[in-house]
């Protein structure tokens, strides 16, 4: 099962490798980056750390977003964009807005939302779907015991530990996962956000991203993963899902 599993994460990278290479012709650049745009969520799901764990309230500013855009814009970034993180991203308001600077400054990427789907109305929904947006709602209304589940770093408790034993974490690889505080996250198991690369406040993200190439890959090939605590916690080690 290891093995298979290996195989097939080796052939994911590899993808990523050449589409990247491709694309900025640049094999390390992230073919997704993840952006929260505030904190809040108003479900307590069980399988989530905001369950027992929850953040002090943060939003990010449209300036540092339009910067993180821009600054995509100027490589002709054309991979995912993802709405994503721990705060629910239809609670922010601004978010239809944002969808559009996106589309405007990218036009060739692939825009997506991940939703709990309450505040997902036909009108925003109409909105969305005009921009070409992919909006992926998660499963609330089926039993999820039985489910292979991840620990979010060992702040879930979980009954299926799914890579549980894994050696390797292709999360630093591929992803770019930005904070509403502006941090970049090593990855987007990281819920209180232990490990940063840097901020983007600070810094331009991809700038950012490549002047930590080295712990990036040592932490993706193993070599790290046993002296970062958040790292030997978690069970998504191995795998190349949020």
């Amino acid at each position: 099962m290891k093995t298979t599993r290996r195989i097939k994460l080796g052939a994911f990278l590899t993808y990523n490798k050449v589409l990247a290479s491709m694309h900025y012709g640049d094999a390390d650049m992230f073919t997704d980056i993840n952006i929260e745009t505030q904190t809040t969520c108003n479900r307590k799901c069980v399988y989530c750390p905001n369950f027992t764990h929850e953040r002090p309230y943060k939003k990010m500013s449209i300036a540092l977003f339009r910067k993180i855009i821009d600054e995509l814009s100027r490589v002709g970034y054309r991979d995912h964009v993802t709405f994503s993180g721990y705060g629910e991203p239809l609670i922010d308001k601004r978010l239809p807005d944002m969808s559009l600077y996106v589309r405007e400054k990218l036009p060739k990427a692939k825009i997506r939302i991940h939703t709990n789907g309450d505040f997902l109305t036909p009108a925003i929904r109409k909105k969305l779907e005009k921009m070409k947006v992919e909006i992926k709602i998660s499963r609330h209304d089926v039993n999820l015991e039985g489910e292979n589940l991840y620990n979010r770093g060992g702040l879930v408790k979980v009954k299926n530990n799914c890579m549980a034993g894994a050696t390797v974490c292709i999360q630093p690889l591929f992803r770019c996962m930005v904070f509403a505080s502006g941090n970049v996250i090593l990855c987007c198991n990281d819920y209180l956000e232990t490990v940063k690369l840097g901020n983007v406040k600070k810094e331009n993200t991809i700038s950012l991203w490549k002047r930590n190439k080295c712990f990036r890959h040592n932490v993706g090939s193993g070599h790290l993963i046993q002296r970062l605590p958040v790292c030997r916690k978690c069970t998504d080690a191995d795998s190349g899902k949020a």
